[in-house]
């Protein structure tokens, strides 16, 4: 799975969609925009097995904690 992090790179994946939805809804600056990206996040998730979720909520803990250390 790549996960994208910056800008340039593309969604290759629903794993990689769905990591990072979990990532945006995470860092969203309001309640009404992290309930839209949840629900966008469950669409996703619906179409992955709940191994692949597991891995994607764990990718974006990953991706949260590095992005808490870079500052």
């Amino acid at each position: 799975m790549q996960i994208a992090l910056f800008e340039n790179e593309k969604i290759k994946s629903k794993e990689d969609a769905l990591t990072l939805a979990l990532v945006l809804m995470a860092t969203a600056p309001s309640e009404e925009k992290a309930e839209e990206i949840k629900k966008m996040a469950m669409g996703i998730a619906n179409q992955l097995s709940d191994k692949e979720v597991d891995l994607c909520m764990k990718a974006a803990e990953v991706v949260l904690q590095h992005q808490r250390e870079e500052g």
